[in-house]
């Protein structure tokens, strides 16, 4: 997959192409039927396939609701690749354009700019100020302007729409089982591992410190079982995500005992994929009631590594099925 910064940049090539829109925050399901139909539709028709995604996220630029984010922009760009996307357009998101009016906004990016043979969108996409274009309008200004628009139907898991606030909401709640069925992967987090107070050392389970960027999610304050990928190996682990109550400690820590890996972590980077919480975080009397309690959870950890979670996919759970009731065309 090749990455362009600004529409400019691929303007100059005036390549025909099938362009899937959205913020795409998480990539989940719902998102990974929008671009599988984009790379079908353009194979179909012998085109390529792209994606539009603006940056920095609106909401960052306009400071309404739904951050932190699911995944940071790298994230994103590597999920697109494991879906077979040609380009991914990156565009400046800007105040000046969050004030264009749904029509200025096609007529600027989709006839001026972009050589536009479809575009595909979800079937809740919003464009213009406000967001007060609408994927039926899309449509009926692409029978103007000259292009198709291909609007996908929700995708739905135990009944509900799969979305990114929805996603959030889970993983707020610490259900990150729950959270991964709309995901269609494990939810994760990358960071770098930093400096402690060697507390868990003393306490006979070594844990690497890990730093995750602030304007990303990050789950429930408890105990989860995690899957730990590093140098391309894979681990499992506990990770604590929490104040440390026991030692009086307020400020957040991300702490992870690794199974299996003795060697100085510092300044290494870690991903992390969020399994199953296994309890919330605790206040301890002593430091045995503690250490005892960590001995009963990596017990229980390995139980579920033993009867869950022995064969994990690092990846997409599945590849998405796309069928004629998975996208809905709005009547002109």
């Amino acid at each position: 997959m090749r990455i362009f910064n600004g529409v400019d940049s691929f303007r100059e090539r005036n390549e025909k192409i099938v362009l899937a829109l959205g913020n795409f925050d998480g990539v989940h399901l719902g998102h990974q039927h929008i671009i599988q139909k984009t790379v079908l539709t353009a194979g179909r028709k012998g085109l390529k396939s792209a994606a539009l995604v603006f940056t920095p996220h609106p909401l960052t630029v306009l400071g309404g609701k739904g951050l932190p984010l699911l995944t940071s922009l790298e994230e994103r760009a590597g999920l697109f690749k494991s879906l077979g996307l040609d380009y991914l357009l990156l565009e400046p998101f800007t105040l000046e354009l969050s004030r264009l009016q749904p029509q200025s906004f096609v007529k600027r990016y989709f006839t001026q700019i972009l050589n536009i043979d479809t575009l595909t969108v979800g079937y809740d996409y919003t464009f213009g100020v406000n967001g007060s274009g609408s994927a039926a309008d899309l449509k009926k200004m692409g029978k103007y302007y000259g292009f198709c628009v291909e609007v996908c139907s929700p995708v739905l898991v135990d009944g509900k729409p799969v979305s990114s606030s929805l996603i959030k909401k889970l993983i707020d709640e610490g259900n990150v089982v729950e959270a991964a069925k709309h995901l269609n992967y494990y939810f994760r987090r990358k960071g770098i591992v930093i400096k402690g107070d060697g507390r868990g050392k003393a306490l006979g389970y070594p844990t690497a410190n890990l730093q995750f960027a602030p304007n990303l999610l990050r789950p429930k304050n408890g105990v989860y079982l995690t899957a730990v990928l590093y140098n391309n190996e894979l681990f499992f682990g506990l990770t604590n995500i929490g104040i440390r109550p026991t030692f009086a400690k307020k400020e957040l820590s991300i702490e992870t005992f690794v199974f299996n890996l003795s060697k100085n972590l510092y300044g290494e980077e870690l991903t992390l994929l969020f399994l199953q919480k296994v309890r919330e975080e605790l206040f301890f009397e002593d430091f045995k009631a503690l250490q005892n309690q960590i001995a009963a959870d990596t017990e229980n950890a390995q139980k579920l590594i033993e009867t869950k979670f022995k064969k994990i996919n690092t990846g997409f759970f599945s590849n998405p099925k796309l069928s004629k009731r998975q996208f809905i065309y709005i009547a002109d």
